[in-house]
């Protein structure tokens, strides 16, 4: 039997690993094209179900449920896992590494872990998607991402409870590794349908800080296990009793680390549930129209965040951090979207209202939901909220605001002539639309959010903005003036309140001039555009004191002198450093005689150490105020 078990667990890493290094070296394309490489690819998946199917066929003593890891795989062997199908090669991975997650844990661990780089390498790929059939016959098909996100949770969470069956108490590598694994579960089981999947993963989470006695940590992931395990979107055959009853005895445990009595809910309530803070991008709806998505598995134009962000190639997305004590879904968003001037709007809507959306992949994942579309009608792009639906060959966008249409977005393949006859009824005025006109937002999280942008500041804690950087002052103020400077990095910024607009710019600094006030050679300062600066602001100028010549660019201390004397008055632009000239700026008419002398005589007493530079009428730009050094 020894000998048995050695030689399946030798066959199984080579069929995984053959098929690891066959998808880490090869497009799938490629792989269906070499008959060489196809016969790898099917001798591997051949090997891989052949070892599954001896495996089925063994006695293997029930898991230890005294054993944190084993339990939650036990509980995902009640009744939970209907994720993936059973003919698809990584639930067959799966099933293998999880054989050997007590009795072997070197041999499961190693499985696991190629399984979940198989998935990765496959949810990194957005073309080609190809696989090899058994009777040696390419099968083109569109891959199922929800398949492949659950099939990457479901290794990570597997691998997780490996960790934690590894003495993770006393054990702070062992400890960080569980709880970094079911974080990565948790990511990759939120953009799928498999709410159960994702409960047991922050049950997980629970046990961990239960046991660590982070008792608002625990508390926090219970809630959230609750939460999902009461999702009414989960499937009807996924018996999940097992594991909600798991989640009360996890409360009751929490409960009673606080010293208090049980004092759990039948069902999670957004009131009891502490939010963790999100730094959210915000983006303008009307950048969806140059969003072109590579989800494959549907052919709507789905928007997410990231074809928002790739839209904005000129700079990273203002982020917004939300107050989750006043937006209690925060939480589950991924993005904000405002209402911009550049969409028209109908009555569900209005301008400056921003919409929490949670990104969705798959058309069936919206069914039932609220989501936000654009459509472009005679050049004028125009949003509104509608209820998605889907049937068989097309899908339905029914409008919240009555005196909307409602949309029908019809396949490729759909029966057009069908659908007109259909839907032409003298009680509902319809439009009939290929499925490429529209894009289509995920969800508008409930309750709807409407919030204008003048109560923002009642829900935003704070503003991220990324801040271009030029390598001059001149070309910075060239930058947020709209000319074409090319950008050297960006800044990050965050302030409680925001200002608009925003003009913000950062500079190189080259020179020593400034050190007295810790601004030095190298360093990138933030700058605030503004025209005018108050006495002993230090602020950024351009001077231009001859056409011929580039423009002098300082970082100095403004000092206006003498200003209500016609005859004396002049600028001040002051040094940090002793050794670093003063710049006098005079104006025409001023006696500048008198003004020089009085200069001669600070140096003479030490008054004034530095060397100085007189100008008469140069044209001085105030560049913006000196706001701090931001080192990248």
């Amino acid at each position: 039997m020894t000998n048995q078990m050695d030689e399946l667990k030798q066959a199984a890493l080579d069929g995984v690993n053959q098929l690891t290094e066959l998808k880490q070296n090869y497009t799938l394309s490629q792989i269906s094209s070499d008959a060489k490489l196809k016969e790898q690819f099917i001798t591997a998946t051949k090997k891989i179900a052949e070892i599954r199917a001896k495996l089925n066929t063994l006695d293997q003593p029930p898991l230890n449920s005294e054993r944190p890891g084993s339990f939650l795989i036990s509980l995902m062997n009640s009744g939970l896992d209907e994720s993936l199908s059973s003919d698809n090669y990584l639930q067959d991975i799966y099933k293998i590494s999880e054989f050997w997650l007590e009795s072997d844990p070197v041999t499961a661990k190693k499985l696991s872990r190629l399984g979940s780089l198989i998935s990765q390498i496959y949810l990194d790929l957005d073309t080609d998607r190809v696989l090899i059939a058994d009777d040696k016959k390419v099968i083109e098909y569109i891959t199922d991402l929800d398949q492949l996100k659950t099939g990457c949770g479901k290794f990570y969470l597997l691998q997780a409870a490996l960790a934690l069956n590894s003495n993770f108490e006393t054990n702070e590598q062992s400890r960080q590794e569980a709880k970094t694994l079911l974080e990565n579960s948790i990511d990759q089981f939120k953009g799928t349908s498999w709410f159960q999947l994702k409960s047991l993963a922050y049950l997980g989470l629970a046990i961990i800080n239960e046991r660590l006695s982070n008792i608002d940590e625990a508390e926090y992931a219970c809630n959230q296990a609750l939460r999902n395990a009461l999702q009414e979107s989960i499937v009807a055959r996924v018996n999940k009793e097992a594991l909600v009853q798991a989640i009360r005895e996890q409360q009751d445990k929490i409960e009673a680390l606080k010293g208090g009595k049980s004092k759990r809910s039948k069902a999670p309530s957004s009131t009891d549930t502490p939010a963790k803070e999100r730094e959210l991008p915000l983006f303008e709806v009307s950048k969806g129209q140059g969003c072109i998505t590579g989800h494959l598995i549907t052919r709507l134009n789905l928007l997410s965040g990231q074809d928002y962000e790739e839209v904005e190639t000129s700079s990273p997305p203002e982020k917004v951090v939300i107050d989750p004590g006043k937006v209690k879904s925060v939480e589950d968003a991924d993005y904000i979207l405002e209402i911009d001037p550049a969409v028209t709007i109908g009555a569900d809507l209005a301008q400056g209202d921003w919409l929490l959306i949670d990104a969705k992949v798959s058309p069936h994942q919206l069914h039932g939901k609220i989501v936000l579309i654009l459509t472009k009608q005679n050049d004028k792009l125009e949003a509104g909220l509608r209820k998605f639906s889907k049937t068989d060959d097309h899908y339905f966008l029914e409008p919240l605001d009555s005196s909307q249409p409602c949309i029908v977005l019809a396949e490729y393949e759909t029966d057009w002539e069908r659908l007109n006859n259909y839907y032409q009824t003298p009680h509902r005025h319809f439009e009939i639309k290929h499925v490429y006109d529209v894009y289509i937002s995920g969800e508008v999280i409930e309750p709807i959010l409407h919030i204008g942008s003048g109560s923002s500041d009642e829900f935003v804690k704070s503003y991220i903005w990324p801040i271009p950087v030029a390598n001059s002052v001149a070309a910075g103020l060239s930058l947020i003036q709209g000319e074409n400077i090319e950008v050297q990095n960006h800044l990050i910024i965050k302030q409680a309140e925001k200002q608009e607009p925003i003009h913000f710019f950062g500079a190189r600094i080259v020179g020593h001039s400034m050190q007295d006030y810790h601004i030095y050679s190298g360093d990138t300062v933030l700058i605030h555009q503004q025209s005018s600066l108050n006495d002993g602001d230090i602020g950024a100028f351009v001077i231009y004191t001859d056409a011929n010549q580039p423009p002098l660019e300082v970082i100095k201390k403004y000092r206006p002198i003498n200003k209500h004397d016609k005859s004396l008055r002049h600028l001040r632009l002051e040094s940090g450093n002793e050794n670093s000239e003063h710049i006098i700026i005079m104006e025409s008419g001023v006696d500048t005689a008198a003004i020089q002398d009085s200069y001669d005589q600070k140096k003479r007493t030490g008054e004034i150490p530095n060397p100085l530079k007189f100008f008469i009428d140069p044209e001085v730009v105030i560049a913006g105020r000196f706001i701090r050094v931001k080192r990248i």
